[in-house]
């Protein structure tokens, strides 16, 4: 009779972390693999599997997995592994398109994994992981898409229109308020508001400090002079954006010239 209560202990803990990590990889939508790089071959977790949308029957070979990769993202890919990762040792760590085998389904994941060597500094394996980050990308896409619209809708507003970030830093400004502040052909994206119209008042700074604090602020009608002496009626209004996590990112200023409206 031999006493093997500390492995049955020891195997019953390597199981527990098993399911943990199996389990942590179906949450994150995380899979593994490692790749004999003599042979080209690799095996991969059960997440990674299901990631990939293949049976255990795939041929898991290089060739394999370049036939997983998006046609237009092949060809880039698979020269990167094989000049970029094993050819020079480096660290494998990029974000393409797979389609799923499963249901053709197009995935974006981002793989990652490191350089096994041997005595000589050969490269022998690779560990690695690969995520699912499809919903990261589309949430990129959607961003980008929106901000796109944003700057589109402002640049052809019928009216004086810019938007600032809180440093007072134009970010966007449409035809007209580039055309009634006299800014053709200035690049004033990225420059603040103060150094591209240095004649707003201290007056106006203190209210568009009130707009970064939270406050929309108009004003229906307003008399200024430009330092040439000319005299402007305006109509504005200022008031705070904010940016996905509910924080006051910037403001919006609206200005309508009504000179010609006081006039008659």
């Amino acid at each position: 009779v031999r006493d093997v209560t500390e492995q049955v202990k020891a195997e019953q803990a390597l199981l527990e972390r098993e399911v943990s990590l199996r389990e942590a990889q179906s949450v994150a939508g995380l899979g593994s693999y490692v790749t004999d790089i003599r042979s080209g071959i690799w095996t991969s977790s059960e997440v990674l599997d299901q990631l990939f949308g293949i049976n255990k029957e795939y041929e898991r070979t290089v060739e394999g997995w370049g036939a997983l990769v998006h046609p237009d993202d092949r060809a880039s890919m698979v020269t990167y592994f094989v000049d970029e990762v094993v050819g020079k040792g480096k660290p494998f760590d990029r974000e393409y398109r797979i389609v799923r085998q499963s249901d053709r389904a197009v995935r974006w994941v981002r793989g990652l994994g490191r350089l096994e060597v041997d005595a000589e500094g050969r490269p022998v394996e690779m560990l690695g992981t690969i995520q699912d980050i499809t919903e990261h990308k589309q949430a990129e896409v959607a961003l980008r898409e929106s901000k796109e619209l944003l700057q589109l809708f402002i640049e052809h507003a019928p009216v004086p229109l810019s938007m600032f970030d809180r440093e007072m830093r134009y970010l966007a400004a449409s035809r007209r308020c580039i055309e009634e502040y006299g800014l053709a052909g200035r690049e004033i994206i990225g420059h603040s508001h103060y150094e591209v119209v240095p004649w707003v008042t201290e007056r106006l700074k203190a209210i568009h400090r009130r707009a970064l604090s939270g406050e929309t602020i108009r004003c229906y009608e307003e008399r200024s002079e430009r330092p040439d002496g000319t005299v402007r009626w305006t109509r504005w209004e200022v008031r705070p954006w904010r940016s996905g996590d509910g924080e006051i990112g910037g403001i919006i200023l609206f200005t309508e010239n009504i000179s010609e409206q006081k006039k008659a």
